[in-house]
């Protein structure tokens, strides 16, 4: 669960405050204790005031400064470059953290990055302010690594997890590591194509929509049709994923010209925040506070709420509407009623039915909500918006509904995908209007990552901000019509859907939008009852739009869509239209000139510090072994085998704990202990990572003479690194399935051809503890035969006749006397080379099953990950 955020900003300022404030305390200690002068007594109270005022500026710089050095040196030491860095023109760059929260309220949306990369001539640029690393990228080179490619170095990150946490908890797209993939598996069957047959409720919920617009447009009253979607699509949400019938389509809708700023569109001025407008403008209050949180920076935020946080009342209206929702599903689970088997349960009871929490099931349902509306919502409102605008192709989009569907039928699954216009049109809106059109992740490691401009390096804890609206608009990509609705273009053939080096609306990688056919599927359907139900949509926009709806009347010089735009884009979450004005308390540009705030904030500590001196190193120890701790649990994740990047091979985190006290992740003991895996991981395949590196770089610039002298040590030390990083996946805690083999084409396989899975493990355990030295025992599946075999291979050579479906270390080598223990000289031949390595490791399994091969073989059966081997079995018959 994430942390307070007041107890993250208090654990900051004892770090940027206390910290530099301790040291100038021992310090001055340390000068009186060696007679160097006379302490703090030496200095007059003034003097004592500014010393400690200035120990915290230079703590800052110091800090800046190392933490840019240290980069520089990796990026070096890695031979690759440093993302172009940026300054501004006040310390900590606040005057441009004040650019891009000022730029959020008055900006089209993804305009402020646009801004800063345009003045920068460079499609990623990094800005360190208030000294936390920020990079704002359009690249779709970094764009596929980050959400992709590398996607088990970055993650959603603390900050994300910690500005959503009072109104929206811990739901899917909010954390990382175990919980996002508990999440991940919980929500996924509700969003697959076999849940979406049944069309009767996107059949109810858009005749709904149209019989209340119907009655607007026979009264000729203009309507605000991003309200009237949102209500539709959040009706649908609520009865699909909670099975409540919220009807908010028929309460109280916004009028024209009577009508009063909201959040997110204009609202019924008698609405009560008791009914449904008022909680789904409690919805829209919460994602808007999020997306200002996001401009202003965290620890901006985290001092601005420090006394009043903005999502309370939101959180508040949310929690009065849903707990009770949640308690009565708690109440039938206890009943034994409502929990269907037969797939028609909401994922409301099947998450009750799941877990015992109920603050984390209200966490799991409210985030679906919200994502499944916020999406579709987005997507038909400016789509219906660029119809408006487009008149031709709202005739030919009407026009092919007509011919395919007829003007009264609900359209099958069938004409539903047969409409190709539709989609062109549903794609052509995405592209230049995404549902999410800016994404946030943090590196969770250190990497070398790929740019247009070349490898570059990204430390730990970096944010990385892409803009996807800017991906989708770029005229590099696109052609110099980038900014023009076109969608003929996807019929024509030269774009495709598929293309993700430059259409991405719904993300891309593991954590791709789970709703994304739903939604494709809801837009379709309603779009096509709309088209068999109007002829036209007409604009009112400035007649009948609330005062501070429209674009600045500067927009009409800038260039791109932007100079012809008539709604004003905006982004909080998702991509909506702006039909609001922010409360000035939160988006007050004065708020955020954090020289005066940090003035203030400077003079009370340094008094602080004057007078409580004594007290320092016991606050300082506690606090910090704290934030050590809630940094720890906040970041934790599972990553994935880890590839290679730009030329530069990297150790895999393990899926799995070391031991059994690390939070919720697992580990392999009893079988396997927490010192073997320690040793094995990061000694071990560290230094075949570092001495795979470290030949590559040599071969690179060796002779020919020279370069065969560095086969042997390539085809070591790259053996040894494919060999552990398969290993690492073939293993399991036994609280996640670990050791077993369940029925299925793999074990059905092996009793084919071993004749039972007891003597299969008897014959492979013999003949891998007949192994001498160093080496590894396989199932692999022969290509030639198509049977299961069992192998071995010598040292760390890989497994290249078969395709490896298990493979079992048994090693006598742990720990290296020196991780760069292969060169050029050293290694003459493969022999030398074998005899100098055995001389420096010691026999792991020596720490727990000393010698006897046989106990250490028979004990890793326990914890087989045999769902990998039933992948990899999978994949090998299919590719014979």
């Amino acid at each position: 669960m994430p942390l307070n955020y007041r107890l993250v900003f208090l654990s900051d300022i004892a770090r940027i405050i206390f910290l530099p404030s301790f040291v100038v305390t021992v310090l001055l200690a340390g000068l009186s204790r060696f007679n160097v002068s006379d302490g703090a007594s030496g200095f007059s109270y003034p003097q004592l005031c500014v010393i400690y005022a200035l120990s915290v500026p230079s703590y800052w710089i110091c800090d800046t400064l190392g933490k840019r050095w240290k980069a520089q040196f990796e990026a070096w030491r890695l031979n690759v470059g440093l993302i172009r860095s940026i300054h501004g023109k006040k310390i900590g760059n606040t005057d441009v953290l004040q650019r891009m929260a000022v730029s959020m309220q008055k900006e089209y949306a993804g305009g402020a990055i646009d801004e800063l990369l345009d003045e920068a001539g460079s499609d990623t640029i990094q800005i360190s302010i208030l000294g936390n690393n920020k990079i704002f990228t359009r690249d779709p080179t970094l764009y596929r690594y980050v959400m992709a490619d590398g996607f088990q170095n970055f993650g959603k990150g603390a900050g994300l997890a910690i500005r959503a946490a009072t109104m929206y908890g811990s739901g899917v797209i909010w954390v990382d590591g175990p919980l996002w993939k508990f999440h991940r598996t919980l929500t996924t069957p509700y969003f697959t194509r076999g849940r979406l047959n049944d069309l009767q409720i996107f059949e109810k919920h858009s005749m709904a929509l149209i019989s209340r617009m119907k009655s607007l447009a026979e009264a000729d009253q203009a309507m605000d049709v991003q309200d009237l979607i949102g209500r539709a699509f959040m009706d649908l949400s609520c009865e699909y994923v909670l099975g409540v019938p919220l009807d908010s389509i028929n309460g109280l809708l916004p009028v024209a010209g009577e009508s009063v700023l909201g959040f997110r569109g204009s609202r019924n001025p008698n609405a009560t925040k008791s009914d449904s407008s008022g909680l789904t403008e409690a919805f829209e209050a919460g994602l808007i506070n999020m997306g200002r949180r996001r401009a202003q920076g965290d620890f901006v935020w985290r001092a601005l709420e420090l006394f009043k946080d903005s999502q309370e009342t939101p959180a508040k209206i949310s929690d009065a509407w849903l707990d009770p929702i949640v308690d009565r599903a708690f109440e039938a689970k206890a009943k034994g009623e409502g929990m269907e088997k037969d797939g028609s349960e909401t994922l409301l009871q099947h998450t009750v039915a799941t877990v015992e929490d109920r603050k984390l099931a209200k966490d799991t349902v409210l985030t679906v909500v919200l994502s499944a509306r916020d999406t579709t919502t987005s997507l038909m409102t400016f789509m219906l918006y660029l119809l408006s605008k487009h008149p031709d192709v709202l005739a030919r989009l009407r026009s092919e509904v007509l011919d395919t569907v007829g003007p009264d039928a609900m359209p099958s699954h069938a004409q539903l995908g047969s409409m190709s216009y539709v989609r062109a049109v549903l794609n052509e809106t995405l592209r230049l209007f995404p549902s999410l059109p800016i994404q946030e992740r943090e590196a969770l490691h250190s990497c070398v990552v790929p740019t247009r401009e070349g490898s570059q390096y990204i430390p730990k804890g970096t944010t990385v901000i892409l803009s996807t609206i800017s991906i989708h608009r770029s005229q590099r990509l696109w052609g110099e019509d980038a900014d023009v609705f076109e969608p003929q273009r996807w019929i024509d053939g030269g774009v495709k859907e598929s293309d993700t080096s430059r259409f991405m609306p719904f993300l891309m990688g593991p954590r791709v939008c789970i709703g994304k056919d739903m939604a494709l599927l809801q837009a379709t359907f309603m779009m096509t009852r709309l088209m068999q139900h109007f002829s036209n949509f007409t604009l009112r926009q400035a007649e009948s739009a609330p005062d501070g709806a429209l674009p600045p009347a500067s927009w009409k010089s800038a260039s791109g869509r932007k100079r012809e735009e008539e709604i004003w884009p905006r982004s909080a979450l998702s991509m909506f239209s702006k039909s609001q004005s922010e409360p000035a308390r939160n988006f007050d540009p004065r708020l955020i000139d954090m020289q005066r705030s940090l003035t203030v904030i400077l003079t009370l500590f340094t008094v602080v510090a004057l007078f409580f001196k004594d007290d320092i190193m016991l606050c300082l120890t506690r606090t910090l072994a704290t934030r050590r701790f809630a940094h720890g649990a906040i970041n934790l994740t599972a990553a994935s085998m880890s590839s290679k990047a730009a030329g530069f091979y990297t150790l895999p985190e393990l899926p799995y704990a070391y031991d059994l006290r690390i939070m919720t992740l697992q580990a392999l003991e009893p079988h396997i202990c927490k010192e073997i895996m320690e040793l094995h991981h990061k000694k071990h395949h560290q230094a075949y990572v570092n001495g795979l590196n470290d030949a590559e770089k040599k071969y690179s610039q060796a002779s020919l003479e020279e370069q065969l002298t560095l086969q042997a040590a390539l085809k070591f030390n790259g053996g040894g690194h494919i060999n552990h990083s398969l290993f690492w996946k073939n293993l399991a805690p036994s609280s996640e399935n670990g050791g077993k083999l369940v029925e299925g084409n793999l074990k059905d396989a092996i009793t084919r051809d071993f004749g039972s899975v007891d003597k299969f493990k008897e014959s492979f355990n013999a003949k891998t503890a007949a192994i001498q030295g160093s080496g590894w025992g396989w199932l692999g599946f022969n290509p030639t035969t198509k049977k299961l075999e069992i192998v071995t291979t010598a040292n760390q050579d890989p497994l290249l006749s078969h395709a490896p479906i298990i493979g079992i270390d048994i090693w006598e080598h742990v720990r290296f006397l020196s991780p760069y223990f292969i060169n050029q000289f050293a290694v003459q031949n493969a022999k030398r080379m074998l005899n100098s390595l055995s001389r420096t490791f010691s026999q792991a399994f020596y720490l727990q099953y000393r010698n006897v091969k046989p106990d250490y073989l028979k004990a890793i059966w326990n914890v087989v990950n045999f769902e990998e081997a039933e992948k990899r079995f999978a994949d090998a018959v299919k590719a014979s």
